[in-house]
């Protein structure tokens, strides 16, 4: 009988871990969330107005880097991490993202320019990002932005 158990547990279990497709769009929606934060935080801290703070979305063919990065003469990356697309797409205003695609921010944390977007995430899954002129990103449910 314990057998039994062990050998159902084991099948339903690697079964979890068999496919990282499903959790492809989840891990990518969390750390734009997370980088947009890093961004927006990192812009309030700067203390150089001619220095700009930017948020970049690569994609390459099988991975997202999520870069941010201070511009100024030396740009500096601050952070920049990659994530397995697994088929996966994501769409930035209506149009499907193809190299890279970069938010700025200014002092105060604000989108340069001051405007407002939606990312959709498609996989196995989907999520939409709303990232507001104010520089702040959110999941929303609804599928709209405002």
């Amino acid at each position: 009988m314990v057998l039994v158990i062990v050998s159902i547990v084991a099948v339903v279990g690697a079964s979890l871990f068999a496919s990282k497709s499903d959790y492809a769009v989840y891990v990518a929606k969390q750390q734009l969330i997370a980088s947009a934060l890093l961004a927006q935080q990192s812009a309030l801290a700067n203390q150089d107005p001619a220095t700009p703070l930017s948020l970049t979305i690569s994609q390459s063919p099988t991975l997202w880097t999520l870069s941010v990065v201070r511009g100024g003469g030396t740009p500096v990356v601050l952070h920049s991490q990659q994530i397995e697309r697994e088929g996966a797409t994501l769409t930035i205003d209506s149009t499907p993202l193809t190299t890279s695609y970069t938010l700025t921010y200014d002092r105060e944390a604000n989108l340069v320019p001051r405007a407002n977007h939606r990312m959709i995430l498609n996989g196995s899954q989907s999520a939409t990002l709303c990232f507001s002129s104010s520089g702040y990103a959110y999941e929303t449910t609804t599928g709209a932005c405002p």
